[in-house]
């Protein structure tokens, strides 16, 4: 085969249909299980320096195959006919895992227990077509040429295959395949800078459902920005969000269109106009209604994951784990901001007043393995800090419909 010159990788993803899906659990189960074995056994093994990947696997093998001579080895691997392709693509992702461990100065304790995709070597695949795949699967007894039917996406006009991958979902299983696809102008940044052509900045998000792209020109200066991923639901979901950014925009660029962000501003209780200037500052009752406060950061990720892994349909409660009574965030407004909590003005509560808001996000945290990255007590020293920064940004907001609603909330109580 010629071989590319210049090549991107793309991957495709395809839904399986297949009777036996316990096989798929059965062979995954197996994959991280030995996965497993070569992982602790590189970590005893490498100590004090680490080979390349080759050098690992000739070594790792070496350890534990018995070869053409019949010999012993140190560490057999306890398990039998295990196909060559199979435990080499296990062998591979174990090293890995290994080497990211020994890098990573933060995880204390090695991993016990992987739940990796099983990736497919050639020898434990053949026969693609357009829609049909045959994948080596054991059954929990032996291993079986299985034939599966592909739905959900195409195969490219040209390129190469790579190795497939089987990612267990929830409630399907999908056959992911990377193509090594032609591309005639190979020119790196750096030439493409010099010759002054614009530059799209690419970013792979962790979760692996979509890439976001700046366009630079040759300066540096972002022209654009988009979102890469296919599918009406996602474009529908990404218009979403460009508008919102034009509004947020517009607000950040000096607009005195109060109406689009009052309604955020109430639950900040006129804080700067306020307490910077030593006016009073109004709590409902008697400051004992408990709310769940979660830093901006994280909710924006927490929407951002629903939207790309999310079920349609589904609903997440998206919650910070910090119940926090009203009067406490006051006074440590109060004491961020250097002011006295006599500021603090209690005025008449509301009627039907939620006394608590309760947040479960047990859900968000379980299907989509979403928490809350920010502590509380650095999230809200990190919004104080924003807000004293960007003066420009809600000095244009408190005034007009913005401070006839203050009006109507708060005087006369």
């Amino acid at each position: 085969m010629e071989k590319i010159p210049y090549y991107a990788i793309t991957v495709r993803r395809y839904n399986i249909l297949f009777r036996h899906t316990e096989w798929f659990h059965q062979t995954q189960d197996l994959y991280n299980e030995i996965l497993l074995f070569y992982y602790q056994l590189y970590l005893e093994i490498f100590t004090d320096e680490q080979p390349g990947t080759q050098e690992a696997l000739r070594i790792l093998e070496k350890l534990t195959i018995v070869g053409r001579d019949k010999q012993p080895v140190p560490n057999p691997l306890p398990w039998k006919k295990v196909p060559l392709y199979f435990r080499r693509a296990a062998i591979n992702t174990a090293t890995a895992a290994a080497k990211s461990y020994l890098a990573r100065e933060e995880q204390e304790q090695p991993t016990e227990a992987f739940t990796e995709s099983v990736t497919f070597y050639k020898g434990m695949y053949r026969d693609f077509q357009q829609n049909t795949i045959s994948l080596k699967l054991w059954d929990g007894e032996e291993w079986q040429w299985s034939r599966l039917r592909l739905r959900g996406n195409t195969v490219p006009e040209e390129g190469q295959m790579m190795s497939p991958a089987l990612v267990l979902k929830k409630d399907h299983a999908e056959l992911h395949i990377p193509w090594k696809i032609p591309v005639a102008d190979g020119r790196g940044a750096r030439e493409r800078i010099t010759a002054e052509n614009k530059i799209c900045s690419t970013i792979f998000t962790g979760q692996d459902a979509y890439t976001v792209c700046c366009i630079l020109d040759s300066s540096g200066k972002r022209e654009s920005s988009f979102y890469i991923k296919g599918g009406r639901e996602y474009a529908n979901a990404s218009r979403q969000i460009y508008d919102r950014i034009k509004r947020s925009e517009d607000v950040q660029g000096g607009g005195g269109n109060a109406k689009v962000n009052y309604r955020y501003w109430k639950k900040l209780k006129n804080l700067h106009e306020h307490a910077l200037a030593d006016k009073p500052l109004p709590v409902y009752g008697e400051g004992l209604n408990v709310r769940d406060w979660l830093y901006v950061e994280d909710h924006c990720k927490a929407i951002d994951l629903i939207i790309h892994n999310g079920r349609v349909g589904e609903v997440y409660n998206v919650g910070g784990h910090n119940e926090k009574q009203n009067i406490e965030i006051v006074k440590i407004i109060c004491k961020e901001l250097g002011k006295p909590e006599s500021l603090i003005t209690h005025v008449g509560d509301r009627k039907g007043h939620d006394m608590r808001y309760a947040i479960d996000p047990t859900k968000i945290h379980s299907e989509l393995g979403w928490l809350p990255e920010t502590k509380f007590e650095d999230g809200i020293k990190k919004t104080i800090k924003w807000y004293l920064e960007n003066r420009e940004w809600w000095e244009t907001i408190i005034s007009g419909e913005y401070q006839n609603y203050y009006e109507k909330m708060y005087s006369n109580r």
